[in-house]
């Protein structure tokens, strides 16, 4: 079983804030690989001196499952289903509760948002026809047209971008989303090679030069 913790002194703020802690509270929990969840419950019983789940502070693990799952470089899905929170050794301690409603679509009433979103409950579940084994599934032609290749999305979204480029409102009414960076950079390049006018580049500074670094060690003293 893997023994890491994280790196907090019993005599550290963040250690008494630990201690008064009343309840923690996760958002995307299945996103994280278990082991991050087994070194905080290791350190929360260090600092609390309790030998209970999270150190007995009650732990709220928001999420669904049907959506992104940890990533393991280079894993296959055996590794990646073996890296969820359901494989951990807590899991045996969570309750779980399911939320029936969406309230988005109900709040405001929009029936295609609670179509949409059943549709992804069939997905997620395993419910909807698979037209290729083992999980290629056609997308239902009232979500939208589908492309031939990345070409033809990017005209199909971004019309006349050399007109359309400049407004605000027009850009922010339209998206495309890649799961794969190469895809990304390549829309990337496409859009501002056909955006009206001249571009620029603007870099952040993510590291110091020696010499500031030297003064600034030297100040430490």
């Amino acid at each position: 079983m893997d023994q890491s913790v994280c790196e907090i002194t019993g005599t550290s703020v963040l250690a008494k804030v630990i201690r008064d802690a009343s309840a923690i509270i996760v958002d995307e929990a299945p996103m994280t690989h278990k082991s991050a969840y087994e070194a905080i419950d290791k350190t929360l019983q260090g600092i609390r001196g309790k030998k209970k789940p999270m150190g007995g502070i009650p732990t709220l693990f928001c999420g669904d499952f049907r959506q992104i799952l940890p990533v393991v470089k280079n894993g296959t899905r055996a590794h990646i289903l073996n890296s969820s929170l359901k494989k951990s050794y807590l899991w045996r301690h969570i309750i779980v509760k399911k939320l029936t409603t969406n309230m988005r679509a109900h709040i405001f009433g929009n029936s295609a948002a609670g179509d949409f979103s059943q549709l992804l409950l069939q997905i997620g579940n395993g419910q909807f026809p698979i037209t290729s084994l083992p999980d290629t599934i056609k997308i239902p032609p009232e979500l939208g047209k589908c492309g031939s290749d990345l070409k033809e999305l990017k005209d199909r979204v971004y019309l006349d971008l050399q007109n359309n480029g400049t407004s605000p409102d027009w850009l922010a009414e339209r998206a495309i989303v890649s799961p794969l960076n190469i895809n990304v950079n390549r829309l990337n390049k496409w859009l501002m090679d056909e955006f009206p006018g001249e571009s620029k580049e603007y870099k952040s500074v993510d590291s110091a030069p020696m010499k500031m670094t030297q003064f600034t060690t030297l100040l430490s003293f």
